[in-house]
């Protein structure tokens, strides 16, 4: 039972240092043969980088002959930590062009410019149990509103 999980978590951190250091390896080739090439690349360099880099791949070698995996399993592998890194990259460039809203913060956001500035409710009312702050700041961003609702500075038609 303990060599399965100690040969489980071997292989997490072997997918772990494919993910950082070696998932663009694409050619079905010796690995053995390749990691060798990289690791005598970068061995005798001063910096940072390069003393990372060779530290990684010389654990690589060794995690890849302790649990004696075959070059396409190696391979498929490397695929998969490809096709993780193409997909979060995907994701993220998509989730961060969302639009930022903010609400009646006393802060105007963007230009103005655009089709949403023809949207029907484009002012959002603060909900009644909000503070007196909150309603004293959407009335002075919206004048108008606070003489239609009656505001005198502690109470209007709207809040509680």
């Amino acid at each position: 039972m303990k060599i399965y999980k100690k040969s489980e978590k071997k292989l997490g951190r072997l997918r772990s240092l494919i993910h950082k250091h070696d998932a663009w390896y694409m050619v079905k080739d010796d690995v053995i043969t390749r990691l060798n090439k990289m690791i005598n690349s970068y061995s005798g360099h001063n910096t940072g980088f390069c003393i990372e880099r060779h530290n990684a791949y010389v654990e690589i070698k060794k995690i890849f002959l302790d649990l004696e995996l075959t070059n396409d399993e190696y391979y498929q592998m490397c695929y998969e930590e490809r096709c993780k890194i193409n997909e979060s990259a995907t994701s993220r460039h998509t989730r961060n062009n969302a639009e930022e809203t903010r609400d009646n913060k006393g802060v105007y956001v963007g230009s103005g410019n655009g089709e949403h500035q023809y949207a029907v409710n484009k002012i959002r009312y603060p909900r009644k149990n909000r503070s007196k702050k909150v309603w004293s700041i959407f009335y002075k961003m919206f004048p108008s509103f606070a003489e239609k609702d009656g505001w005198d500075g502690e109470k209007s038609i709207r809040t509680k």
